[in-house]
């Protein structure tokens, strides 16, 4: 980060000339500084390694979104998708800017591209949410939250099923 303003723009001036010529090195120095400080914060982007556990291996889709503020459609804003070949699939997201995040996932057993409910809405496909959020109660934001940072988050989810009534097609 520049500490200099252009208030003190030819303070900073003078401070550059004399450190270059006092210590030796070039201005093109300060120019590769300044690009490398630039693009220091997209490299501490945070990252997120997803994996979900107990999918049923048959060629149906499994959809994973990542959350940020809420557990509605409006705050799903990244999502992924995947066809389910083993029992466990990984999902990885990266470049996230800092904050909580919920992770919720379900497998499409019949393909329609929803998580299919009951009239109580009740869901009829496998199911998960970070935290386990979800599994014995109405999952919330802030059950299902995590922090990501500048570091690889990894989140294990383990799909759930409250009924056996879709049949993949």
């Amino acid at each position: 980060m520049c500490l200099l303003t252009q208030q003190n723009s030819v303070a900073g001036t003078l401070f550059i000339r004399w450190f270059t010529q006092e210590h030796r090195l070039p201005v093109r120095s300060f120019v590769f500084i300044g690009i490398f400080l630039a693009f220091a914060p997209l490299a501490r982007a945070g990252e997120l390694s997803v994996t979900i556990a107990g999918a049923i291996p048959n060629g149906t889709d499994i959809y994973v979104a990542l959350c940020s503020g809420g557990l509605d459609p409006a705050f799903c804003l990244r999502g992924s998708r995947k066809t389910a070949a083993a029992a466990t699939e990984q999902f990885d997201f990266d470049h996230l800017p800092a904050g909580r995040y919920a992770v919720l996932a379900f497998q499409d057993l019949n393909r329609s591209g929803t998580l299919e409910r009951s009239g109580l809405g009740i869901p009829l496909e496998p199911f998960a949410f970070s935290n386990d959020a979800g599994a014995h109660k109405k999952p919330t934001f802030e059950a299902a939250s995590f922090a990501i940072g500048d570091i690889k988050v990894e989140i294990p989810l383990k799909l759930h099923s409250l009924v056996r009534s879709v049949a993949p097609q």
